[in-house]
């Protein structure tokens, strides 16, 4: 709690202050009762036995997980708190066995602010879903609406509706709603009004027969990215959306889908192709901000920046990789295939080249510092050339003002003492260059693209990668995000890292004119 104490979550009170993700108190501004449950118990290493409700988010070292998808060795962050002060990071620990502890009786805070509160030390995140409060508002204001709900199975379906059942049947429903009355609430899958309107929740796949919809609410008909990937799954969702879903709208309707954007192919996907006459409205809700923004957010900024600011999202794209980055978080899935390097012809080292072996290191830039692309990170990856082969030894991708960008050069140099330094010489690289050369030693060697495109460019050196020149590292921390880059583009929205990378192999492969002295010249 805010005072230091712990209290069960089921005395927890309005008014009371909890620690939150950011390590301060705050107060609970809102308790909602959800009603009996399936839950989930949760036993780690260092003792502490968290239970909660399948879709409560726990914060792991990784990113946000819900409970039923937490898994045996995730490892939990935990806030810490020592010699009256809070550690600034999060601390693992291990989930060592789960247990299913049934159903149980679950309430949701509303958290002020940061919305998130920690239990047993453990950060832990309120949740209230558009599933679960939408029907009930919906159906309040119209009673004689008949309301239709799926969601990637019945399991899910069957927890959603019952949250919903417990919504419509609270003193506060009929208090704001006094003219939808209930009159059937024996069901998890179906509640009824005397007006003849309803509410039916079901599973992707699963059968609406007789069951009319004004409004007929997908949220999340595909469960994850396996089921994304398997392009039977996606079929069978395709073909339920055409033969169920579809027929079962009423005159006068309205279909609403909420998803992650996981797969190019996915239902999102489909209706906005071969629906595209319907007019769909599209709600993008992206973690970063970019130009255009539905929010009218400028763009860099973060969508929740009091729950996750911008450095926490820009650490959570270098460890997802711009595969899942795309997808999962800024709703602009890219596909695996057809990139102009293939996943399998990257080569990884667990070693670097011996000193003895390495020729010589170089860094190359692809920069962005001027107002019109202040939105663009820049890109530096650090090379090792050896007679057999090219070595990434890092790589920088960050957004930086020209002075960081000037401090970040001569940091990586002193770090890698590189013979040289690789620069276009166009736009705002051509500062950096003067810059450069007029107050250090750093060798700088201005890069000509002589305007080509990037995909001219990175085309050039496309054969390196298949004949296994080019090596990543095998654990890297930004691995991820330049291996999605390669593999990728020209697909993704930022391709820095390529840049970087195909201006390195051009330069390094290019022929050069060697000067022969007088004496070794020869004519026949």
């Amino acid at each position: 709690m805010g005072d230091g104490n712990y209290k069960k979550l089921k005395n927890i009170k309005v008014g009371d202050y909890v620690i939150t993700h950011k390590r301060r108190s705050k107060k609970v501004i809102a308790i909602y009762k959800q009603g009996l449950l399936p839950t989930i118990g949760l036993n780690t290493e260092s003792g502490r036995n968290p239970c909660a409700a399948l879709d409560h988010p726990f914060l792991t070292i990784g990113g946000w997980i819900e409970a039923g998808k937490l898994k045996i060795n995730d490892n939990l962050a935990i806030v810490n708190y020592t010699e009256n002060k809070f550690i600034p990071y999060y601390l693992p620990d291990t989930i060592i066995s789960m247990e299913d502890t049934g159903m149980r009786e679950c309430r949701c805070l509303l958290v002020e602010d940061d919305h998130t509160f920690t239990i047993q030390n453990i950060v832990v995140h309120n949740t209230l879903l558009a599933s679960e409060f939408f029907p009930a508002w919906l159906l309040g204001r119209n009673p004689d609406w008949k309301i239709i709900a799926a969601t990637y199975n019945q399991t899910r379906a069957n927890e959603v509706g019952n949250v919903v059942r417990n919504n419509l049947t609270s003193n506060i429903h009929k208090i704001v709603f006094p003219d939808c009355e209930i009159s059937d609430t024996k069901s998890v899958q179906h509640v009824s009004t005397t007006k003849r309107g309803h509410y039916y929740s079901t599973g992707v796949g699963g059968a609406s027969t007789g069951r009319g919809a004004n409004v007929f609410l997908i949220d999340d008909p595909l469960k994850g990215r396996e089921e994304a990937e398997s392009k039977i799954v996606r079929e069978k969702v395709k073909e339920w959306y055409r033969a169920v879903a579809y027929t079962r709208l009423r005159p006068d309707n309205r279909i609403i889908i909420i998803s992650t954007r996981w797969h190019l192919d996915d239902l999102a996907g489909f209706v906005l192709r071969e629906h595209s006459h319907e007019k769909w409205k599209i709600i993008e809700l992206k973690a970063i901000a970019e130009e255009g923004d539905i929010l009218g957010r400028n763009p860099g900024e973060a969508l929740c920046p009091n729950m996750y600011d911008i450095e926490h999202l820009e650490n959570v794209k270098i460890i997802e990789g711009t595969y899942n980055w795309e997808s999962l978080y800024q709703q602009r899935p890219v596909s695996k295939e057809g990139g102009m390097v293939k996943y399998e012809w990257l080569k990884h080292y667990t070693e670097l080249p011996s000193e003895e072996d390495v020729q010589k290191t170089v860094i190359s830039w692809d920069t962005a510092y001027k107002e019109d692309e202040l939105n663009d990170p820049s890109a530096a990856t650090v090379w090792q050339i050896t007679k057999n082969g090219y070595y990434i030894v890092d790589v920088l991708n960050k957004r930086m003002e020209f002075p960081k960008l000037i401090r970040k050069v001569k940091e990586l140099h002193s770090i890698y003492h590189a013979s040289a330094h690789l620069i276009e010489g166009r736009a705002s690289g051509q500062s950096l260059i003067q810059e450069l050369k007029r107050n250090t030693a750093i060798p700088v060697v201005e890069i000509s693209t002589k305007n080509q495109e990037k995909r001219v460019r990175f085309d050039a050196v496309t054969g390196l990668f298949e004949a296994g020149k080019v090596w990543l590292p095998d654990k890297a921390h930004w691995k991820n995000e330049a291996e999605d880059q390669i593999c990728l583009f020209p697909s993704t929205k930022y391709d820095d890292i390529v840049d970087s990378i195909s201006q390195f192999l051009n330069w390094v492969n290019k022929p050069r004119y060697v000067r022969r002295s007088p004496n070794k010249l020869y004519w026949k």
